[in-house]
């Protein structure tokens, strides 16, 4: 039910080029709502790695809850040592 337009662009790939005997086309299709500004569609076919596809659903314009932005109440901040992995100062 959204407005979209699309595109879809073809690569061929001449025989010979990778060690191929024959051209491999390569197609990527894209569906971009205009109205969400967002892929809702794409999918990309390779016969060297299959098609993959990539849908937007279940769109709900509605405003999120509230809670979904909130900091949980057992929240609390650690800090670690400067000789543990992933160790960032609070301050630079």
């Amino acid at each position: 039910g959204l407005q979209a337009e699309g595109t879809r662009v073809t690569r061929t790939i001449p025989a010979g080029e990778i060690g191929n005997a024959k051209p491999i086309e390569v197609v990527t299709e894209r569906w971009i709502s205009t109205d969400l500004q967002m892929p809702v569609t794409m999918t990309h076919t390779d016969p060297m790695m299959g098609t993959m596809t990539t849908k937007l659903s279940n769109i709900n314009r509605a405003e999120p809850d509230a809670s979904l932005f909130q900091v949980p109440s057992d929240y609390k901040i650690k800090t670690g040592k400067p000789d543990e992995p992933f160790y960032m100062p609070m301050k630079p």
